[in-house]
């Protein structure tokens, strides 16, 4: 792997044209094992009865729990915060568009791998050493896919809920939207779960409770949405396809049908949103030369059909940031997950490769 990881780089240099595609590799069975082994320490998990929460940790690899009423202040040591207000409430939909955003960093598929986001958004000034926010008014966008594979999935989502607060009273956001790992977790797949989070100590909330409604992570989830407007740059984890177009969805719909459990009356809408065409799996506005890849007709369409001029995609991974069909689409996903430092960031209608040692590099 690490030959043909230096292999494209390599060519990227030589042809200035960014390698296609990189097959994700999950982690062998036996660094997973021992990873999990290594970590005894993991949480804040926080699961709700009516008004009332209990919180759990594991610590020195042994259960400890602790009851509050709501509201409270949860403890995040180590994440960056050292606090964070729950309340029992349900979390407020986000917004389906954000107009006129001033500055964009983009990010996708962590994969659990916390430190590399960290340090990556502290090059780029989107949080300080202290992970505070310093983007002012800019957005942060993560494109899906933070959980699974890695181990520190639990540390980037309370990293990503606390950081949404200091954002948005700088006037500025932070915004998850739904990968199809996350959509898996929520309906009971778990197959790419690192077996730190699978193998729990007695007293500890399973995986179902973990991803349940009434857990706080759970539910914060459920309320984040699968596709964005970011002035006229379209957001979603996968991708938009011709069939997609065909059937004359839009943003608001699939929002809304994603975050609720499937029903008889819609499941053949949820099998076609949740299957390798739909926005969380479809490929082919990068991948070519596949049976599904889409046509330059058909991206038209689709930046016709959404009011944009770009769209901006995570879930293949390509070496470094790219641009595609001529500026049309955005490759968001650089490869966290395998410890590769890089992200997107886009202001004045330019966009640039975000490196991890700070620079950036204009895509044109």
């Amino acid at each position: 792997m690490r030959f043909l990881l230096a292999f494209f780089t390599v060519l990227t240099v030589i042809t200035g044209n960014p390698a296609w595609s990189i097959q994700v590799t999950p982690q062998s069975s036996s660094q997973s094992r021992s990873q999990a082994q290594a970590k005894t320490d993991d949480g804040p998990y926080v699961m709700w009865e009516g008004n009332r929460a209990t919180v759990h940790w594991i610590k020195g690899g042994k259960h400890v729990s602790e009851s509050f009423q709501a509201p409270f202040t949860l403890q995040l040591h180590g994440i960056g915060y050292s606090h964070l207000v729950l309340n029992d409430g349900p979390y407020t939909e986000t917004k389906n568009e954000i107009s006129n955003p001033q500055k964009i960093f983009a990010i996708s598929d962590v994969h659990g791998n916390f430190d590399v986001m960290r340090d990556l958004l502290i090059a780029h000034k989107v949080i300080n050493s202290k992970n505070r926010w310093t983007f002012g008014k800019g957005h942060l966008v993560i494109v899906g896919d933070v959980a699974d594979r890695g181990n520190h999935v639990t540390e980037a989502y309370w990293f990503i809920r606390a950081l949404e607060e200091s954002a948005a009273k700088a006037g500025g956001g932070v915004h998850l939207l739904i990968g199809n790992h996350e959509e898996m977790l929520l309906r009971g797949d778990y197959r790419y779960v690192n077996p730190l989070y699978a193998n729990r100590v007695e007293g500890m909330p399973d995986l179902a409770q973990i991803w349940g409604k009434n857990s706080e992570i759970g539910r914060w989830i459920r309320s984040r949405p699968v596709m964005m407007k970011f002035g006229d740059i379209l957001f979603v984890h996968g991708g938009v396809s011709a069939e997609f177009l065909n059937r004359g969805l839009d943003i608001a719909t699939v929002n809304r049908e994603i975050r609720f459990v499937p029903r008889e009356d819609r499941r053949e809408l949820d099998n076609f949103l949740l299957g390798s065409s739909g926005p969380l799996w479809y490929r082919g506005l990068i991948l070519d030369n596949q049976p599904d890849s889409i046509s330059q007709y058909d991206l038209d369409r689709l930046l016709d059909h959404f009011k944009v001029k770009r769209i901006a995609v995570g879930h293949t991974t390509v070496i470094n940031g790219s641009i595609f069909h001529g500026g049309k689409v955005v490759a968001v996903d650089a490869g966290i997950q395998h410890g590769r430092s890089e992200g997107i960031f886009i202001r004045k209608k330019k966009v640039f490769r975000a490196i991890g040692d700070g620079s950036k590099v204009e895509l044109k």
